[in-house]
């Protein structure tokens, strides 16, 4: 029996240090599998992290009941990382699907908490133009206020888009 096995024989029995030494045997191996999905490392290795508190977290009974069949740890656990690799890709697709929303207008963006520190990134005419075209002023309205083009006007909306985008896509990374 291989070196995982009895390890995973150990734990599931309510040894915790077990899980310990196995974390150690298998935490690179199983970074790896994350990181082929997530293409973060520091993801990867939160991920695989995060796994193994769960794995802790689970009651001695519920251990043996649950896992008492487990043949293959390393491929049972590759499974396990794989899945909560494509769970995060989800959740931040979701995320940044949500970002497109705001940004095309379905979602009013004051509803996020970071707008304020965002309008930040903005010069103030960037601010003025942005600010009218949330209140619902037409391209040519805001060209007339503002003293600008129309494709000045439209040319500053793509620009404050672009850097919000980028804003709120940094924050997705730092907080995911």
């Amino acid at each position: 029996m291989k070196k995982e096995e009895l390890l995973w024989m150990r734990f599931v029995k309510g040894e915790n240090e077990a899980l310990g030494e196995l974390y150690s045997v298998l935490f690179e191996p199983l970074v790896f599998v994350s990181f082929y999905l997530v293409k973060n490392n520091d993801v990867a290795r939160d991920i695989v992290g995060d796994l193994f508190v769960f794995l802790l977290s689970i009651e001695v009974k519920e251990r043996k009941a649950k896992w008492k069949e487990v043949n293959t740890v390393k491929a049972y656990l590759s499974a396990a990382v794989r899945n909560k690799s494509i769970d995060y890709l989800r959740k931040t697709k979701l995320h940044l699907s949500k970002i497109e929303e705001v940004l095309d207008g379905s979602i009013t963006i004051e509803d996020n908490p970071f707008f304020d520190e965002s309008l930040m990134l903005l010069r103030e005419e960037e601010k003025e133009v942005f600010q009218l075209h949330l209140d619902g002023y037409k391209n040519e309205e805001i060209a007339q206020k503002q003293q600008l083009t129309e494709k000045t006007v439209r040319n500053k909306l793509s620009l404050t888009r672009k850097k919000m985008r980028t804003y709120f896509k940094s924050l997705l990374i730092f907080f995911a």
